[in-house]
């Protein structure tokens, strides 16, 4: 049985769709575009430097998991495009957490025929021993336009709106996953998405989306 949200929650039906194309690459390219972020964006950067600044149980790189993600892509019948990609890399861990960076990128053009490009980092973890309830999954810092977003990050975190968003607007097989899936965070995501499918990839896109015009008549508008 499918599971009703509320309206800000779950994906509307957009009829001005005229194509949608999902691409999954292999580790090899999302390390790719991780270091082309990395050498231009400062909001990703800043999110590494969290990490640094972290007492985490540094893993080499032979040790870490694949990073793991996908690339949305929209159009609409005139010929608009939204492209809204999610990649999630495994940065070790606590001792009791794994943590991960999840980067969305969300890209399209505004009313005024402009070239719109938002970017978010999150630092999230998730217990070693698995995850016993959605809230589990948690963002340890925000960062946004090249610095680390101050307040209650809650309210605006991105793989919280992502959650919210399958528990409302996907079918309960897909919900069971959040608790069944396991492994460091590509690791689970991937599991998750297998689980779920299209649901959920439409989920990270709505996820990536400010409920901005440029993007929200593609992705849907999910708010925490």
């Amino acid at each position: 049985m499918e599971q009703k949200g509320t309206e800000d929650s779950t994906i509307p039906e957009v009829t001005a769709i005229a194509s949608n194309l999902t691409h999954f690459p292999d580790g090899g390219v999302i390390r790719n575009e991780l270091g082309q972020l990395q050498a231009r964006s400062a909001t990703y950067q800043a999110a590494l430097q969290e990490v640094q600044s972290r007492n985490l149980q540094a893993r080499d790189d032979d040790s870490l998991a694949e990073p793991f993600g996908w690339t949305d892509v929209a159009q609409s019948v005139l010929g608009d495009q939204v492209k809204a990609s999610v990649f999630v890399t495994d940065v070790g861990g606590d001792g009791e957490n794994n943590l991960g960076i999840m980067v969305y990128v969300a890209q399209g053009i505004d009313e005024n025929g402009r070239l719109v490009r938002e970017e978010y980092a999150e630092l999230v973890e998730m217990p070693v021993a698995g995850v016993a309830d959605p809230s589990d999954l948690k963002t340890v810092a925000l960062f946004q336009d090249g610095a680390k977003v101050a307040g209650d990050i809650e309210e605006r975190s991105l793989l919280s709106r992502f959650t919210k968003c399958i528990r409302n607007g996907c079918s309960s097989a897909c919900l069971g996953s959040i608790t069944a899936c396991a492994g460091v965070f590509p690791v689970y995501l991937k599991c998750v998405i297998v689980k779920c499918g299209g649901c959920a990839v439409k989920c990270g896109a709505c996820a990536a989306c400010n409920c901005s015009f440029w993007c929200k008549w593609a992705t849907g508008c999910c708010k925490n």
